[in-house]
């Protein structure tokens, strides 16, 4: 009689295997996509800032009952979350991260893998401090409760969380083009042993014996499956934040491990199981199988086999992988785009733009949403926007962006939005248009009248103020100076003929000002400003101050000598005068002769002598 004897651990994950098929084929379908945001925080000029408050909160337990955690939140007030707040920037960023101690006891911040000095001090209850990592390279990496004198305790209360650091400008890469996935999701492993929980000053670590085993502060049942479709490539961030050791399987597949602690490896390999010590990190890259038919789930487990809650089964480190569909098969329409917005517009480019909208999907998540500015682009090339909730994880998301118009031209610009749902599908553009208006009005048709003046008299000046063609905005204020540029706003004001985005412009350089001015040509500069603050380039003029008469010349009288009888002509009865009056004469403005006169023996006043005619 032959007898076929399976393997102990062989027979182990049959059972398994036959289990978790059962328990697999009850589920419902998830609603959780895996896909994470492009970055978090706060970032200007290259560095990034977060905020992380170290405080107290509340987690809920498999099966009933609940324990105090210590951990962070990204508000103050907010209770702290299991993992902390997760952490997004890009590679060559500077991230600094202020940690507020909410706490009754001194704690600080670590990040294994980016270097730096351990902080044994750390803030003081009520107190702030914070922490610089400079020129961030791409990784995976869990930020902790530094090495103060209770740091492994507040550890192990639930002071963790994770930070991403993307490829800057490649957010669907974990490392470079060779690492390239569809999907991403984050698997924090850890323990609770609520014996700490309930002494966290005084608990003898050396005693530390978890009964509870968690994926991202949950056990099996409640956690959180992670959707994909067939084909598709799943980036897999595992964090070990526990104070044990940790394997990580993908029950049916093997996966490429691609990096430790944010370390990526020359030559990636593959795996069945990898185990996690205390604080480490890796990422591991699972392809779905083409062929994966839909509602197909992939078990994400501890291959220890210790999946258990408070040492019953089934619980612990499970979860799974939901295969929603293929590409091209059953839903072929990706998600409409509504509700498009942009806010300021129209903007003058003095400040970030916000664009929001949202994306509706009849069968599958959103699970993504790019835009493009005045061309739409190939699907996936677009700029990234983020749900507005941190979290692609419903048929309907609200998106958001900020737009930097800095580098944009003044005018109008149309930006084009679009979003995919979880079967891969990319939804119609819509599209809003942004009025960009970053320039002032254009001046033209400038003139003084009288030009040239002889310094005594005001002197009218008018123009024409249009912003038709720099955002067609209201000219709304308008300025001149004299010879001198001043401080926008600080000119002397004309006036409008009319609110409008095309103006006529008057005003009236007063005889006082103008007997103030030197004999010679002076410039008047006028420019003029749009609704938005915009004061447009200035239009220039020359205009003449003529203070000096013409010089006399070539005076004649005849005939002379005259014995008072004798006539020019038989036809002119009278003697005859001729001059010759030349401009500019001692001036430096020339102006045209406009009369002259004469006066015999004794000069009068001027304008009461004898009028002469001019030749021609």
């Amino acid at each position: 009689m032959k007898t076929n004897t399976l393997h102990p651990l062989r027979a182990s994950l049959l059972t398994l295997g036959l289990i978790l098929a059962i328990i697999a084929s009850a589920f419902p379908h998830s609603v959780s996509a895996a896909v994470l945001p492009a970055s978090t925080c706060s970032e200007a000029g290259g560095v990034r800032t977060c905020d992380l408050y170290a405080t107290t909160g509340t987690l809920s337990l498999p099966g009933g009952g609940s324990v105090t955690i210590w951990g962070y939140a990204a508000n103050s007030g907010d209770p702290a979350s299991l993992p902390g707040p997760m952490l997004i920037a890009n590679s060559g960023e500077t991230l600094v991260v202020v940690l507020h101690n909410n706490l009754g006891e001194s704690t600080s911040l670590t990040i294994p893998g980016l270097g730096g000095v351990s902080d044994l001090t750390g803030a003081g209850p009520g107190g702030t401090k914070s922490y610089i990592f400079p020129s961030l390279q791409p990784g995976t990496y869990i930020y902790q409760a530094g090495p103060t004198a209770n740091g492994e305790r507040q550890v192990g209360m639930g002071m963790y969380g994770v930070l991403i650091v993307r490829p800057a400008g490649a957010p669907q890469e974990a490392y470079g083009p060779a690492s390239t996935f569809d999907d991403e999701a984050v698997l924090v492993m850890s323990e609770v042993d609520t014996a700490l929980n309930a002494a966290p000053t005084t608990f003898d670590m050396r005693n530390y014996t978890p009964r509870y085993f968690l994926f991202n502060g949950k056990g099996y049942p409640n956690t959180d499956e992670m959707d994909t479709i067939a084909g598709h490539k799943v980036l897999l961030r595992v964090v070990n934040a526990g104070i044990q050791s940790h394997p990580i399987g993908v029950l049916g597949l093997r996966y490429t491990v691609l990096s430790m602690d944010g370390k990526p490896f020359a030559y990636p390999y593959s795996a069945v199981s990898e185990t996690l010590g205390a604080g480490q990190t890796a990422d591991l890259l699972v392809t779905i199988p083409a062929t994966a038919p839909g509602n197909q789930r992939y078990a994400v487990y501890n291959p220890s086999m210790r999946l258990l809650n408070n040492n019953q089964r089934f619980g612990g480190m499970l979860t799974f992988l939901h295969v929603l569909g293929s590409t091209g098969i059953g839903d072929q329409t990706g998600p409409s785009a509504s509700g498009l917005s942009l806010t300021p517009n129209p903007s003058n480019g003095s400040s970030l733009i916000t664009l929001n909208a949202t994306l509706t999907d009849a069968e599958n998540n959103v699970v993504q949403a790019e835009y493009f500015l005045d061309a739409a682009g190939a699907d996936g090339s677009g700029i990234l926007m983020n749900a507005s909730d941190a979290a692609f994880d419903d048929l309907t998301e609200a998106v958001t962006a900020v737009i930097d118009p800095a580098p944009m031209s003044s005018g109008s610009h149309v930006v084009y939005v679009h979003g995919k749902d979880a079967a891969g599908n990319w939804g119609a553009f819509k599209s809003v248009v942004l009025i960009l208006d970053k320039a002032g009005p254009s001046i033209s048709s400038l003139s003084a009248n009288p030009n040239p003046s002889s310094g005594l008299v005001s002197v009218s000046i008018s123009g024409t103020a249009s912003d038709s063609a720099s955002g067609n905005s209201n000219v709304v204020d308008a300025e001149f100076f004299i010879d001198v540029l001043g401080a926008d706003g600080s000119g002397t004001p004309m006036t409008r003929n009319q609110t409008a985005p095309v103006v006529s412009l008057s005003g009236t350089i007063p005889a006082s000002t103008m007997s103030g001015l030197s004999e010679g040509y002076h410039w008047v500069y006028i420019h003029a400003q749009d609704s938005y603050g915009n004061w447009g380039p200035f239009g220039s003029l020359q205009f003449g101050v003529d203070k000096t008469g013409p010089d006399a010349g070539n005076v004649q009288l005849r005939p002379n000598p005259n014995n008072g009888s004798l006539p020019y002509s038989p036809s002119i009865q009278s003697v005859r005068v001729d001059a010759r009056f030349t401009e500019p004469g001692s001036g430096a403005v020339t102006s045209a002769v406009k009369n002259a006169e004469f006066f015999i023996d004794t000069v009068g006043a001027n304008g009461t002598g004898i009028l002469m005619t001019p030749t021609d």
